[in-house]
């Protein structure tokens, strides 16, 4: 069955279900001659989804693959563009690799990840994520271990200057020159006898 389109400029397909639609045009000229022609366009008025189901809750570190924080169902083969934010959203920038995201070139902090996937009619839909960004390596350094001999109980944390911003600090002994070590489970009140 035929419908005549009432709009020489637009076709609103939106109240039609997604597949084939046959379209016709019939020409008529002033003294009734007339010519028509067909042809088929496909409907698709069904946006792709994308969900932020996979952002990690832990902080990441050095290059990362943000393909695998999202899901997509884009039956039409679409495409999907993954951005970044360090500005809460104000301002995106491409990803250029989303399977090797390098973060070491952000400032440790939180950091928005979006994926927007756009199928080939054009219908779109997008999520987004946010993550923590750590790349600052902790640090210990032995700067104040004693010169003179120890004995009974002593805090060993004193011995050692930790820089973390979280985390935990295991400390350990060894008395055969390193084969082999020992966790100190009160590092505060260390027992040397």
């Amino acid at each position: 069955m035929w419908s005549t389109i009432s709009s020489t400029a637009s076709f609103d397909t939106t109240a039609l279900s997604d597949g084939d639609v046959d379209v016709r045009a019939t020409v008529t000229d002033n003294e009734g001659n007339s010519a028509q022609d067909s042809g088929t366009v496909t409907v698709d008025n069904t946006a792709p989804t994308v969900t932020a189901d996979n952002i990690p809750t832990s902080d990441v570190t050095g290059s990362v693959d943000v393909t695998s924080w999202f899901t997509i169902t884009d039956d039409d083969g679409g495409t999907t563009t993954y951005e970044y934010s360090t500005d809460g959203g104000s301002s995106w920038s491409t990803i250029s690799s989303p399977t090797s995201f390098d973060t070491t070139a952000l400032d440790d902090g939180d950091v928005k990840i979006r994926a927007t996937d756009t199928d080939d009619a054009g219908n779109q839909d997008q999520a987004t994520g946010t993550v923590t960004v750590d790349n600052t390596q902790p640090s210990a350094s032995a700067d104040s271990i004693p010169t003179s001999d120890v004995n009974g109980l002593v805090d060993v944390t004193g011995w050692f200057t930790v820089s973390t911003d979280g985390g935990s600090t295991t400390y350990e002994y060894s008395t055969d020159g390193g084969s082999t070590w020992s966790t100190i489970s009160s590092p505060g009140s260390f027992d040397t006898t």
